[in-house]
């Protein structure tokens, strides 16, 4: 549809502040009206601004990163299997989550980056927004970024991400934003079943430091601890709420 917004002249003070004199002097030249942005001029400098307070982390119709998919199989007896794919401008990421017998309950898939360029800042930032579909119901995928030793945790065999739960994922058949709160983020996280032990909120020493958000090393979702079958497609992911 046409933009209705046009750079028609503003009816505002339109009064006309010509020829007007001054007594014993010259008539003063005409008046030049100040300068006043139509509507349209003004909603896009608007809009310019809210485009600056978010940053792009990945687009899947022009991928800056590499991508793949990895399952549990890469731990004895895991049978979980994963596919993945870039097409059509979206990340298909399917899948089944399986029992594993060494995890004591479901596994998990995943689809991750594979290569070490660089994130951009997001440390200024209050959130990350995935716009992605569910084709099916499952109710545990987690985002996950960086790695460290999670501190309430010493026995951890492994370095943690920072990772959050993806909650209420849309299912409208087409992708939709979910945006998750940097202060849902922990890396202190059940190993076996993927759950979250302390949030950020619940203990400051599990936030992801600025230091891990100015370069995320490396990006993730997880389908993990429940059974049953995967099936999102993801159009991008970005950074937002950033000052």
């Amino acid at each position: 549809p046409t933009n209705q917004l046009t750079n028609q002249p503003s009816t505002l003070c339109t009064r006309s502040i010509t020829n007007i004199k001054q007594p014993h002097q010259k008539a003063r030249p005409p008046m030049k009206p100040p300068f006043r942005p139509s509507l349209a001029t003004f909603l896009l400098g608007l809009s310019s601004v809210a485009c600056a307070k978010e940053i792009l982390v990945e687009d899947f119709s022009n991928p800056l990163h590499s991508w793949q998919g990895d399952d549990d199989s890469a731990i004895p007896g895991g049978t979980s299997e994963v596919h993945f794919a870039i097409m059509n401008n979206l990340a298909f990421f399917n899948g089944k989550v399986t029992q594993h017998p060494f995890l004591n309950g479901p596994g998990f898939v995943k689809m991750r980056t594979t290569d070490t360029i660089p994130f951009p800042d997001i440390s200024a930032c209050e959130g990350l927004t995935i716009k992605i579909n569910a084709f099916v119901a499952f109710d545990k995928y987690y985002v996950a970024f960086g790695d460290e030793m999670p501190s309430n945790d010493s026995s951890s065999p492994i370095p943690m991400e920072w990772r959050g739960r993806m909650e209420n994922v849309p299912m409208t058949g087409q992708p939709e934003e979910l945006t998750l709160p940097l202060n849902d983020f922990s890396n202190y996280w059940d190993y076996g079943n993927g759950d979250i032990i302390a949030t950020c909120q619940e203990d400051h020493s599990v936030c992801p430091p600025p230091s891990a958000l100015m370069n995320l090393k490396f990006f993730e979702i997880w389908a993990q601890g429940s059974e049953g079958c995967v099936s999102v497609a993801i159009q991008s992911i970005k950074a937002v709420g950033c000052a």
